[in-house]
């Protein structure tokens, strides 16, 4: 519908008797105090037809449509209780966001502690640790070569095939500062002199050729022995001796703190000061080993503490976390986003789908390692991650990681090497989902949370608890009860815009609870939508006050103008009933005609307007 004229507000209606009810203008209208008996709309007053207007709230859920019959969460009324649900813990931590993001995991949580995540649709206690071997060393060191487990500690080296004996073996003379294996020989650099342990001998072996001075590092790779000097790279002949320098870096703080192979390919590098650098080594005509390209360029201030190659990627350990890399065909690599949880790591280890990297601070003042899928990506170039086995006395850096006989074994600084138990369990462990917005920024009304495990045995408990956006406790719950298999956890309505859930699992130390589900129920609390259907009475001549003289007089042509605009424009207006004001805009109208104005040019009679209030 459509009206002609032009828009003249001076003219749209004045007063002929009585005092002016409105102060100073404010709004397109002007009247700020509606007459009784009448409302105002923009500063304009008029009488309803009270038989045809109507206030009532306006729906603020959408018509809920489903594309078809395949079971999903779209099918439930989306006016009753919301959920959301976890049943898988195999996608590992870091995150943040439950959902309201494009990226959101339903098997992925926030963090971990104590908890075994990466097996298939349930979550149990991790193995328990103990200190297998002391250590004084601030730098302890492991490798693993052929049955055995090394564990460097200052200039005193051990050797383990069991994880329980120790066995102290002949010191190759000076500090210990790296390990390698080629399989079956092992290979030690020290402060004073570089030399190999044979087979299952317990003595060093010496080169031919002795090899002596400050050795920084060793790593067998392709069948070449390489050693660094500080910033000088060499590789050592079977006679042992050093020949040309591969490479000496030009800054002399430089240290080349990694060394590994893909395939026949050799990858080294190190940092200096804030700048680290990756490179490939590539042989010439003789068959002598040289730098050549880059590999990787790493940011500025992440700091390359060693590199690991394990079926067919490569994890890098950095003073800011770890990243995992693909090799191209020029053998480049390319990696992923940082994992900045783990800290600064400074070892790794591949075992199976895994890859096993030092976690030196861990929540509750722990220490131990990370577990990465290796083959389970969460995003690009990124693996599942969380925290895995752990020790719970002291926290220093974790500086070696082995793997024997599928248990852990990892070094930490100042304290020595703990060791994964066969058969028993940390007595607590916690997981925490990420923040849960149920979709929307809006506030939430939570209804309660059950958690769904198996039936517990002696001494086993689950308890659940429900934080709010500023970690408040706003209900937890524990379950204890022998054979129990459900705890549930009443809310009672509390809102929150956003909440976490925590699920913590305790045992006995021989038995494990096994976590398999969690369910939180909430419903949506939007802003109440409120809404007018008023019949405006729209004539020329109106008596207003309850017929006490008011008299009103309304120019039909500028009020349709004023009223196309304020609805083609959809701004905001002033409603005022008595006392009452809202902020309204119109959504519809329609004109139900009566009569024509005295000149016969445009109908006259009720305007019906839907007014939503904002």
């Amino acid at each position: 519908m459509t009206f002609g004229g032009t828009f003249a507000p001076a003219s749209l209606f004045f007063y002929s008797t009585g005092v002016n009810p409105g102060s100073a203008p404010s709004e397109t209208g002007g009247v700020t105090r509606n007459v009784p008996h009448t409302v105002t709309l923009d500063g304009y007053t008029f009488v309803l037809d009270l038989t045809r207007s109507e206030i009532s709230a306006q729906d603020t859920f959408r018509d809920n449509v489903a594309a078809d019959t395949e079971p999903n969460d779209s099918l439930f009324n989306a006016r009753g209780a919301w959920g959301r649900y976890q049943y898988g813990f195999h996608h590992g931590a870091g995150q943040e966001l439950a959902d309201l993001s494009e990226t959101a995991d339903a098997f992925r949580f926030e963090s971990s502690v104590g908890i075994r995540w990466d097996e298939l649709y349930q979550a149990t206690l991790q193995p328990s640790t103990t200190l297998a071997r002391s250590a004084a060393s601030s730098t302890p060191l492991l490798a693993r070569s052929g049955d055995y487990v090394f564990m460097a500690d200052g200039a005193t080296l051990y050797r383990t095939s069991d994880l329980t004996t120790w066995t102290a073996m002949t010191a190759p003379g000076g500090t210990i500062q790296a390990l390698d294996t080629d399989g079956t020989d092992l290979y030690v650099a020290t402060t004073t002199v570089m030399v190999k342990y044979v087979g299952t001998g317990t003595t060093p072996t010496a080169f031919t050729t002795p090899v002596t001075g400050d050795c920084t590092n060793v790593a067998f790779c392709s069948g070449r022995l390489l050693l660094a000097k500080g910033n000088v790279l060499y590789e050592v002949s079977a006679t042992g001796s050093l020949g040309t320098a591969i490479k000496t870096h030009f800054q002399p703080a430089f240290r080349w703190t990694t060394i590994f192979n893909i395939g026949s390919r050799i990858y080294v590098g190190g940092f200096a000061g804030a700048r680290s650098e990756l490179y490939t080594l590539t042989t010439t005509d003789v068959g002598a080993l040289v730098l050549s390209q880059e590999a990787a360029p790493l940011p500025v201030g992440e700091l390359l503490r060693t590199g690991v190659s394990y079926a067919g990627v490569v994890v890098l350990c950095t003073n800011n976390g770890v990243r995992v890399a693909e090799v191209s065909g020029d053998g480049t690599l390319t990696y992923g986003p940082l994992i900045t949880e783990p800290g600064d790591v400074r070892c790794a280890v591949g075992d199976g789908r895994y890859a096993f990297v030092g976690w030196s601070v861990m929540d509750g003042s722990r220490s131990g390692v990370g577990r990465l899928v290796l083959d389970t990506d969460v995003l690009p170039l990124q693996p599942a991650y969380g925290t895995d086995v752990a020790e719970a006395t002291t926290q220093a850096n974790v500086t070696g990681v082995a793997r024997l006989g599928g248990r852990t074994v990892f070094a930490v600084a100042n304290s020595g090497a703990w060791v994964q138990n066969a058969s028993t369990y940390v007595g607590q462990g916690e997981l925490l989902s990420g923040r849960i917005s149920f979709g929307t920024v809006e506030p939430k009304a939570l209804i309660g949370v059950v958690a769904t495990f198996n039936p517990l045995r002696l001494g086993e408990a689950v308890e659940v608890t429900v934080f709010d956006e500023y970690g408040v406790n706003i209900g937890t719950g524990t379950q204890a009860t022998l054979d129990a298999t459900t705890l549930e956890i009443d809310l009672g309505g509390e809102t929150v815009p956003f909440c976490r859930v925590e699920i913590a699992l305790t045992g006995p130390g021989t038995t494990t609870p096994t976590l398999l589900r969690w369910r939180l129920r909430a419903y949506p609390v939007p802003p109440a939508v409120q809404q007018f259907v008023l019949a405006l009475v729209l004539r020329e001549q109106q008596i207003v006050n309850d017929d006490r003289g008011q008299v009103l007089h309304y120019n039909i042509n500028a009020m349709y103008d004023w009223f196309e605009q304020l609805w083609s424009n959809r701004r905001y207006a002033l409603l005022r009933m008595g006392g009452r004001e809202y902020r309204v805009r119109v959504e519809n109208f329609k004109l139900t005609p009566t009569e024509w104005t005295q000149d016969g040019s445009l109908p006259q009679g009720n305007l019906i307007v839907q007014l939503v209030a904002a």
